[in-house]
């Protein structure tokens, strides 16, 4: 099963990330194959609105979410 989540949702609800993804798999019998998104365009509006800088939400994608 590939899953693919919003590009923050790792970062800002890594419990319920990683919740629903074993979850759909368990219900599926499945392996999940996360695929990573990247950080947001730097210096971009998204990022300013999220009070994040880019290295930032780069690396915490990276870890894994939650900035592990």
């Amino acid at each position: 099963m590939m899953l693919q989540e919003m590009s923050h949702d790792p970062i800002t609800s890594p419990k319920s990330f990683c919740s629903s993804v074993e979850q759909l798999c368990r219900q599926n019998g499945a392996v999940s194959i996360l695929f990573a998104t990247w950080a947001y365009q730097r210096g971009g509006a998204k990022l300013v609105a999220k009070g994040w800088a880019y290295d930032e939400m780069a690396r915490k994608l990276s870890q894994g979410g939650g900035g592990k």
